[in-house]
This record gives C-alpha cells, structure tokens and sequence, in this order.
C-alpha cells in the first residue's frame, strides 16, 4: 500500500532522501503507447471473435437462411445424385454449360446425409451457410499468411462473408458453386505461395490439383490457374518462375478444353448463347464493357452496399478514376504487390470469362444473375488488402499476437459491414416477396408490416415444400412396387406443379425426386388405381390465400 501511495505523497514529502514523482513524460515514455489497449489477447479469445466473425453473416442473412427452400436448379442436381450409381453416370454432364463433377459429388453427400426429401431443405441450407463459412475462413487465412498480420486477415474475412454480394450464393443451393470453386482458388493461392517459399515439384502439383479442383466446381473456377500464375509472376520474379506460369497456362488450356468439349452440344443448343439483340456491341467489345459495368456497379458499389444503375460509358469512366487513384497512390503501377496482381487479375478474368459466353445479352438482363460476382468479388477483396499494405506497409499489417486494439478493429469492420448491407439486405427481402393487389398497398404501409408481410410468404412456401416433399417420402415407400417408371406417371398425370420448381423447368417435377424403377413399355399400368393409389402423394396442394387479401381480389397478383 505504502508502495501505491508513495508516489501521491512525495509532492509534500520534502525529507532529504525522500522519492520524488517522475517527470510525466518519463512516465509516458515508460508506458505503451497505447496502454491496455496493446495487451495480446488470450488465444481462447482470438477463436471466439474468430467464429463471431464467421457467424456475423447469419444475422445478416437470418432471413433466408431461416426459411431456406429448394429452388430451380437444386432440384436438378437432386434429381442427378439420388443414388450412388445415379451420381456416377451423371458426374461429367453439363449443366447450362458448366461440367462440375465435384460439386455433384458433394450434392450427392448432402443427399445421403438429408436421409429424407423433408429434411433436405434444413441440409442444404446448412450446407450453403458453410460454404460461405469456408471461402471466408480459406481467405482470411491466405490473406494473412500472405502479410503475417492476423488482424488484416480477420478484417478480410469479415469483408468477403458479411456483404449483401454473396447474398444469392447463400440462399440458393445452387449458386452455393461459386463459393466453393472460390475456396479453390484460394487453396490454390495457398499452395502458389508455399511453392514461391520452398519450391519443390510437389507443390507445384498441388497448385494445379488446386486450379483443376477449382473449376470441377464451376466453371469460373478456370481462373484458379491464371491467378496462382499472376501471384507468382509478382511474387517469385525468377527464371524458375516462367516455367510454373507455363504449366500453370496448360492446366487452364486443359481445364477449359475438357469443359468446352464435355458441354459443345449445350453450348451449340442454347439459344442463350447465340440469340441476338439490337444495338449492342459485338461479342468481344461488349463483354468488356459488361466485365467493367459488373466491377463498378456489383463489387465497388455493391460491396458498400449500395444499389446502383450505371451506363457502359459511366462505368468506364468511374472505373477510369479509381485505377487512376490506385496508380497515384501506388506511385507507379510497378509497385504492385503480390495481393494486388492476383486480386486484380481474378476480377477481370472471371467478369470476362462469363461475359464472353453472355456478351450477346443486354446488361440490363444480366443484372439480376448476382452469382456470377462471388468470384470477382472475393479477387476484389484481395486487391484491397494488397491496397492497403502497398499505401501503410508494415504499419497496414502488424505481426505477432492479436491485441485488444486489433481485436476492436476485426469488431469494428465486421459491425460497419453489418450496418452497410443491412437496408440492402431488407430492400431485397420486401423485392422478393410477391406482388401486391389493391388492397395491400393502402395495407402495408411502413417498413416494419411490409417485413412482416415478406416472412410470412418465405415462411409460406418453405413450409408448402417441406410438407410436399414429407408426401413424396411417404409414396417412396410404396412406389417402387408398382412397377410404373417416370415415363409412365408422366403420361397418367401430366405436368405437375411442386413448390420451389419452376414452370419453365420442364425436365424435373415431383416424379424426378422418386425411386422409381425403370419405364417397361410392356408392363401393364391400370391409370385409374394409380391416380387413386399416387394421386394424393404428388398432386400439388394449393398456394395458400393470405387471410387479409379481400374475396373480391384476384390472387396471386403477377408483376
């Protein structure tokens, strides 16, 4: 106690001998410049703010995650993987031109796992927050091998999972491809630079298992092999260097070829693809103009959650200006760091890779297909980091444990991203729900009952499918007996309508989720027993009238 005070009491204490205070910037200059705010954080506190960063998306996107349902596409890849032998003979098939065996198997997992149609819906959709959990966790982790900083990693791993951008590859199965062939490339990243440390043929080979697996994902993927090749080129400039960007070029060349000729009859048959529309650009014009629309409007303003209409020229030109700062700011386009080069090069490469297959389209028309920005959108991710190093150096990325001031900061990100694609992620819930009649608009004034209003139809319809899908478990159970294939149903009952698949989806209806036997153009089929016997597993249950729509309106109400 008398060791406390002391100090306090010298100032009256004037005794020969006795202590006298020290001067107050010797003081300062014994203590840390910024105190207890420099204290390392203990490690079981560096996991939690870690899986709170991880889970900060699911505030973000409780909503569809909440009220997660099967939609379009999902039903295909179901449909291709029911069963081992299934899965096998479709592995290499194209999907809307993109062959992804890997992502097929991992349907295929999450089928066995589901056990039931009904729980499909809770798998998936756990399935599709994960894959968004691993690309943040797979970025973060790049990032911060990449500048030794823990803090600038987390930050990074905040930015890439809590934005509104990755919205659509959480809510929907199927768009969950871009994520994991995202994951790919980051791995691949990983090995790129183990390679640039240590060398060695090995990881070499992992890097182009890394670019191949990337694009078994989704075809953007492709841009795993370019992006390990542009880190490289940046990061090990050396002789031995020129060698690895060959073979890296090969492994692309190849990838592409097998994706190119596994889907030529897709890609010969999609009037998609070679449709034609008046007053665009030639294909190779217009899909740069589309890459640099994309940029603008779905990374850069969108990543600050923003909603925003642009023309080509004005995305030009925004884009022109914030190339042109980078440049300033960097010096010299010379200066550029190795996060700066591959982050750039994923951006452009995987907008003009997609855009060459959809230069033929309007970008009014492409907007809505928000997926093809989860790639570009991670590259964007790492330019700025790779930014932010160049501007602050060792100052942007300080090493060793992570402090109680970094770890505000990782808080503090994770927060502001939070409040900046919160309205965003409210705007499209209320866009996403159905029409209004007459009636509702006078209704359904103010934010909190049109809220309202958008859950109870997401609740709705998922409730509709689990319950749809519950029937169809329970005619798996006798179907198989009846000796009637797909072919056969389809000609007793028609096309029927299922929640979550759409009308213009021809190829999958409830029929395509059973276990049915082979169609036997011989075998015998009584259609009236089998309406009787079927009939009430598979016919559609009606879309049901929300209670204060008026009897006199017409309902549901097309846009």
């Amino acid at each position: 106690m008398r060791g406390l005070l002391l100090p306090h009491f010298a100032m009256i204490d004037h005794a020969p001998g006795a202590l006298e205070p020290e001067p107050l910037s010797s003081q300062s200059a014994a203590m840390p410049k910024s105190g207890w705010l420099a204290v390392p954080l203990p490690l079981a506190v560096v996991v939690v703010l870690s899986l709170l960063v991880l889970a900060a998306p699911a505030w973000l996107f409780w909503d569809d995650l909440h009220h997660f349902a099967l939609a379009g596409d999902d039903f295909t890849y179901i449909t291709n993987s029911l069963d081992a032998k299934t899965c096998w003979s479709n592995l290499l098939l194209p999907h809307n031109t993109h062959v992804v065996p890997l992502f097929r198997l991992w349907t295929f997992a999450l089928v066995a796992v589901s056990g039931d149609l009904a729980r499909m819906p809770l798998v998936f959709g756990a399935a599709s927050y994960l894959g968004l959990m691993v690309v943040m966790a797979v970025t973060g982790h790049f990032v911060s091998r990449e500048t030794g900083s823990l803090v600038l990693g987390l930050v990074v791993t905040a930015l890439v999972g809590t934005t509104t951008v990755l919205r659509s590859t959480v809510s929907w199965f199927s768009a969950g491809q871009a994520l994991w062939a995202g994951s790919a490339i980051m791995l691949t990243l990983l090995a790129a630079r183990a390679w640039a440390l240590r060398g060695g043929l090995g990881r070499l080979t992992l890097i182009g298992l890394g670019a191949i697996g990337a694009a078994a994902f989704w075809s953007g993927g492709l841009m795993a092999a370019p992006a390990a090749a542009a880190y490289l080129v940046v990061k090990r400039p050396k002789r031995g260097t020129r060698m690895a960007c060959l073979f890296l070029g090969l492994v692309t060349l190849a990838s592409g070829l097998v994706v190119v000729l596994s889907s030529r009859n897709t890609i010969a048959n999609d009037p998609v693809i070679w449709e034609r529309h008046h007053g665009l650009w030639p294909r190779p014009i217009q899909m740069v103009f589309h890459s640099i629309q994309a940029t603008v409007e779905k990374v850069v303003l969108g990543g600050l959650g923003l909603d925003a209409l642009t023309s080509d020229w004005q995305a030009v030109l925004l884009l022109t200006g914030l190339v042109s700062v980078w440049a300033w700011s960097r010096g010299s386009p010379r200066r550029i760091n190795p996060l700066e080069a591959t982050g750039a090069v994923i951006v452009a490469g995987s907008y003009l890779l997609v855009y060459f297959f959809r230069g033929n389209m309007s970008f009014d028309s492409l907007r809505p297909v928000d997926w093809y920005n989860a790639v570009p959108y991670l590259g964007a991710t790492l330019f700025v980091a790779g930014w932010w190093v160049g501007l602050r150096g060792e100052k942007a990325a300080p090493r060793g444990r992570l402090t109680i001031a970094q770890g505000l900061v990782v808080l503090g990100a994770s927060g502001a991203m939070l409040v900046l694609h919160a309205p965003r992620t409210q705007r499209t819930l209320f866009h996403d729900a159905p029409a209004m009649s007459a009636s509702e608009e006078d209704l359904f004034q103010g934010e909190e009952l049109l809220r309202y209003r958008a859950v109870y139809f997401k609740t709705s319809h998922q409730q509709r499918q689990v319950r749809a899908l519950a029937r169809l478990d329970k005619a798996n159970q006798f179907v198989g007996g009846m000796g009637v294939g797909r072919t056969a149903l389809r000609g007793v009952f028609g096309r029927l309508d299922f929640p979550g698949i759409p009308e213009k989806q021809r190829h999958t209806d409830p029929f395509s989720l059973l276990h049915l036997p082979p169609d036997d153009p011989r075998a015998p089929i009584n259609p009236s027993k089998v309406r009787d016997e079927l009939g009430p597993f598979v016919r559609p249950e009606p879309e049901e009238r929300p209670p204060w729509i008026k009897r006199e309106e017409k309902w549901p109400v097309r846009r």
